[in-house]
């Protein structure tokens, strides 16, 4: 441990409150799970299904942060996020009675948030910390099934994590981060004037981000 980095650490610890600004960059691992819920309805009869979809992918994440050491080893940040991520689920359809194949295709493909990160050091250059904050995403689904809708929507969402970052120099420091980030519902309603039956089709997506950080102290 050189003396700079014993230096700042001191500083942090000796000081009722001491603050750093930050930005940083990442990769890692994004699972995507659908929960889809459609219900069918016509002058006969209601219908409805269930099901759930998965995807994996990878993703890459830029974020940009300040934050501050109280009372020797407490730790609070705000930070501004955003990812790229290419998981997405493929489905396909195929109805035997007419013959007629479909595609189905589900991804949030980026999304940015705003999240509090408080936290604890557990020793002169190691911090413990959670993670809490708003997420939105854009949800893409593109399709050629007539009974459903393709379209972009902006989902809110809330994500929440745990982390542990390790200074490497009185600057730099990596960090491993878990992330769950759990989204609003999107709805779609299609009609197929032939056969006068309603499709009502509920989807909510989850993700899971496992990422490994680079970030830069400038302070």
């Amino acid at each position: 441990m050189n003396n700079r980095l014993l230096l700042l650490t001191g500083l942090a610890l000796s000081s009722p409150a001491w603050g750093t600004l930050y930005l940083g960059i990442g990769a890692g691992v994004d699972t995507a799970d659908y929960r889809q819920r459609a219900v069918i309805t016509n002058e006969d009869a209601k219908a409805i299904n269930e099901a759930y979809f998965a995807a994996q992918g990878g993703m890459a994440s830029i974020f940009l942060g300040y934050g501050r050491y109280y009372y020797q080893r407490f730790y609070l940040a705000g930070e501004l996020s955003g990812s790229l991520s290419d998981a997405f689920f493929r489905g396909f359809n195929v109805e035997l009675r007419k013959g007629a194949q479909s595609h189905t295709l589900y991804q949030i493909d980026h999304n940015w948030g705003v999240s509090l990160l408080p936290g604890y050091l557990v020793t002169d250059s190691t911090l413990l910390y959670g993670r809490a904050g708003y997420s939105d995403g854009r949800f893409i689904i593109r399709t050629t099934d007539i009974s459903l809708a393709s379209g972009t929507t902006w989902l809110n969402g809330f994500r929440a994590g745990v982390g542990i970052e390790k200074f490497i120099t009185p600057k730099f420091a990596i960090r491993l981060e878990y992330n769950h980030i759990v989204y609003a519902m999107r709805t779609d309603t299609t009609i197929d004037p032939l056969s006068n039956t309603t499709k009502t089709t509920v989807v909510t997506p989850n993700t899971n981000q496992f990422e490994f950080d680079v970030d830069y102290h400038f302070t």
